[in-house]
């Protein structure tokens, strides 16, 4: 499925592109420069942006009806987003396992295997003992707080599979890796591929790092056959996919 997506500020355009690209039931990754706008055209599609704030357009529907498009909804109700910056969407006055726990993050169906692989089998207690963690700038660290969003994110998915894989979701991964070293970088990338062989679903992956490629390329054919790779780039008449 292609979009048309148009953002502006005070009349001034910030991004537009005739063709964003999204392939349901297949995982993009989607590369480009920092700053050429992947995580912006992400958070429109996913309906994040304050229609306040930016004027959106997307497939020449204004975004206030795209907010309110039954399928835009549940999407967003059968998905998540995990973003780029953990720090700034983590709440300072509850503890990691409140907020783990939260809205529809509430049960525990697939919290012990997230966070059991994403912290590569350390001691429950070890684990337990980050839950109980107030985030602060400082404390957890950077890569622990991005792995709790990505519990999250495997706990939606868990979610996503109980209730039948839903034809409405979306999963986004903003720059999911960025305080992960390679090891728990792959360990990560293995567990999302393996929840994804078992039941395929629509998602977006932004990363600058292109040897997740390599990375990829090590896994069978028909996992392979579902991953798209999308480079966003500029040219004369706006952004565009290849």
């Amino acid at each position: 499925m292609s979009h048309k997506i148009h953002i502006s500020k005070n009349g001034k355009t910030l991004v537009a592109i005739d063709n964003f690209d999204l392939q349901p039931g297949k995982i993009t990754f989607l590369f480009g420069e920092s700053g050429i706008g992947k995580s912006l055209l992400s958070k429109a599609i996913y309906g994040l942006i304050d229609p306040h704030l930016l004027d959106v357009t997307i497939d020449s529907m204004p975004y206030r009806d795209y907010l309110a498009d039954e399928n835009v909804i549940a999407a967003k109700r059968n998905g998540f987003f995990v973003f780029q910056e953990p720090s700034s969407h983590l709440n300072p006055l509850r503890t990691l396992e409140t907020q783990i726990n939260e809205g529809s993050l509430s049960g525990k169906s697939g919290e012990a295997e997230a966070l059991g692989k994403l912290w590569e089998g350390k001691a429950d207690a070890a684990v337990q003992q980050i839950l109980r963690v107030f985030p602060k700038p400082y404390r957890p660290s950077g890569g622990e707080k991005q792995r709790i969003l990505l519990a999250m994110a495997f706990k939606k998915i868990a979610r996503f599979q109980q209730d039948g894989a839903p034809d409405n979701h979306l999963f986004v991964f903003d720059e999911p890796t960025g305080s992960l070293d390679n090891r728990y970088r792959n360990i990560f990338l293995k567990l999302l591929l393996d929840k994804f062989t078992e039941t395929p679903f629509t998602g977006i992956f932004i990363t600058h790092d292109y040897s997740i490629i390599s990375e990829i390329a090590g896994y069978p054919q028909q996992l392979q056959s579902k991953v798209v790779y999308k480079e966003l780039t500029e040219s004369k008449n706006g952004l565009q996919l290849r």
